[in-house]
Formats: C-alpha cells, sequence, structure tokens
C-alpha cells in the first residue's frame, strides 16, 4: 500500500535523525534500503514526483557525510511542509491572470465530485479538459495524486530579486521588468522571438526560438517575471528561452513568495498554480498526515 511504503520511509526518516544521521538506521544502510523501496514505490504506482524527489534526495546519503545528511533529511522534511503550505502561497500570490492557456476548451466540474478518489484523471477538474490533460501527462501528471504530489523546483521571493545591473554571466536568476519592445523573426527557417525589458537599472534581451505565440502574450508596458540563465551578447545581458510569467500591481507591491513549477508547452506558471490548488486546498485536509509528530 502507498501508505505503508510512505510511513516506513518516515520511519527511517525519524529513526536517522535519534541516531545522529549515522546511516543505521535499515541494515547495509540507505544504499541497500532505497533501491527496494523505490521499486516498491513503482509497483504500488506511488506517486512519480514522490519517488523522484525521494531518489534525489538521498540517492547519496550513503556516501555522504552526517553534516550532509542531516541537510538531506532536512530539506525533505521542509519540502513536505512546505508542499502543504503551498496552497495558500498559491492562492494569495495567483489573483485572476490574462496570461492563460492559448486553448480554449469547455471546462469539465467546478471541483471534484463527491465520492472520487485520488486516482480520478485530472479531468474532472474545472479548467482541465482533454487539451490540457494531455499536456499536463508530458509532466507525468494523470491523477489527482499525481498533481497533489507534484512539488516547486523553487520559490521565488519578490522582495530579494536581481535588479537587470547586478546581472552575472553564466548564473541563473530571477528579473522582474517591462516589456518595452517584441517581434517575431524568421531566420533560416526558424523563428525567433525578441523582447526587450527594463527595470530602470538597465535593459535585458529575452529570446524564444520557435515560439512565436509568446509575442501575442507579452505586450509593451506589461510586467513580468523571467529566469534564465543570464548570457552576454555585444556587451549587453541576454537569457535565451527564459521561464516568464505575467505579474500585476498586486503581486510586485506586496513581494510574495511563489512557488515555480517545472512546465511544458503552453501552460503557465498562473494556470498550474491554481490547478494545483485546486487539489491541495480540497484534498489536502482529506489526506491522512504521515510525518511523525517528532519531525512535523
Amino acid at each position: 500500500m502507498p501508505a505503508d511504503l510512505i510511513q516506513q520511509l518516515l520511519s527511517v526518516i525519524q529513526a536517522e535523525t535519534q541516531n545522529g544521521y549515522e546511516d543505521s538506521a535499515v541494515a547495509n544502510g540507505m544504499q541497500a534500503f532505497l533501491p527496494e523501496w523505490l521499486e516498491n514505490a513503482k509497483n504500488n504506482q506511488l506517486s512519480p514526483n514522490l519517488t523522484a524527489l525521494v531518489e534525489e534526495t538521498f540517492g547519496d546519503y550513503s556516501r555522504s557525510d552526517s553534516q550532509t545528511r542531516a541537510g538531506a533529511v532536512q530539506t525533505f522534511i521542509e519540502t513536505i511542509k512546505q508542499r502543504k503550505q503551498n496552497a495558500q502561497s498559491s492562492q494569495d500570490s495567483d489573483p485572476a491572470s490574462t496570461n492563460k492557456p492559448p486553448a480554449k476548451e469547455k471546462p469539465a466540474a467546478s471541483s471534484p465530485r463527491r465520492g472520487l478518489g485520488l486516482d480520478a484523471p485530472l479531468t474532472v477538474l474545472h479548467g482541465v479538459g482533454q487539451k490540457n490533460a494531455e499536456r499536463l501527462t508530458k509532466l507525468h501528471l494523470s491523477t489527482l495524486d499525481d498533481l497533489l504530489h507534484y512539488y516547486p523546483r523553487r520559490y521565488d521571493d519578490y522582495s530579494k530579486l536581481s535588479t537587470i545591473d547586478q546581472l552575472s554571466s553564466g548564473v541563473e536568476t530571477t528579473v522582474i521588468g517591462v516589456v518595452e519592445h517584441v517581434d517575431t523573426k524568421e531566420i533560416r527557417k526558424r523563428k525567433i522571438t525578441e523582447a526587450l525589458i527594463t527595470d530602470s537599472t538597465g535593459w535585458l534581451r529575452l529570446t524564444w526560438f520557435n515560439q512565436p505565440w509568446i509575442e501575442r502574450q507579452i505586450t509593451p508596458k506589461t510586467t513580468i517575471v523571467v529566469s534564465g540563465k543570464i548570457d552576454h551578447y555585444l556587451g549587453k545581458p541576454v537569457i535565451n528561452n527564459p521561464e516568464w510569467e505575467k505579474l500585476d500591481k498586486e503581486q510586485i507591491s506586496t513581494n510574495r513568495i511563489v512557488p515555480v513549477y517545472p512546465l511544458t508547452a503552453h501552460m503557465t506558471q498562473q494556470w498550474l498554480r491554481k490547478i494545483i490548488y485546486k487539489v491541495v486546498d480540497y484534498w489536502a485536509p482529506r489526506t491522512p498526515e504521515y510525518l511523525p509528530a517528532a519531525i512535523r
């Protein structure tokens, strides 16, 4: 049972915490325990996103020193906690947005119908029609349970973002700016969309390849947040194929902390946050608390 597997893992984590992260909670250490646990998780159809998080966090546990192990355990616990708190973050940071997925679909039911379990398909959610469901499957999201355990890859704190004049080459960064210009041109049968943004400290060029629809979504005077690796071209900062989303005045003025999820084509952060919030808001209170009291 998935619940038993989760409890088993958390019992090991709790024992490791009590033993000072000596990799002694199970025979032959985490390196022996983890492969078998992951195989059982796969066979019992535990959420792929949760199993991926476990593998990423504890894959090198046995080869690490005690300090690194302690950090891995705490990171895992905090990630699980943050996921439970994420519903409120998503609700606070995601007012109605005009930046919606291009496809206009007839919505499904407005909320999960009574009697549906976590194995229900995502099309039971308002706003998830067949096309959006197909996009979500590219992220290995097919059921409500998958979405409930879909974790952000980072959180952006709008009060601590870099300004354009602080950008350095090779660094992953997030910047807020106002669009000054955007256009799409075709070079050697490849469509290139370029936008220029400013935050009053400087200018940043953004480039997307073969994504011409972005020009219709980003218009001059629109405030956006962009993330990606900084490069320089002719001495000027540029980000190629950045992640981006529109912002409004409320989001900027309140300096909110927002989750940032992995996406696929024709999908936006705001839309995915809303969908995840619906699932977390409805199901989190109805889902057993697996974290032992000692490590909550």
